[in-house]
């Protein structure tokens, strides 16, 4: 669940759009973010950023579900 969080995130723009859609609420979606982020030992929210000013906006969703 984390990794579709982390996903609808980034292709929908937002906390609050992705909580919407998963029928989260914003503060559940940035805990599962967290979580993944201790999991994987690494910072996504910087990827996030980027990924909403970049092509890789596109491509994260997809590239998360491999």
């Amino acid at each position: 669940m984390a990794l579709q969080a982390f996903a609808r995130v980034v292709e929908l723009g937002g906390f609050t759009k992705a909580g919407n859609s998963l029928q989260l609420s914003k503060r559940t979606v940035s805990g599962l973010v967290q979580s993944l982020e201790k999991h994987l030992g690494v910072r996504l929210r910087g990827t996030l950023i980027l990924a909403s000013n970049s092509s890789a906006k596109q491509n994260a969703p997809r590239q998360c579900a491999v």
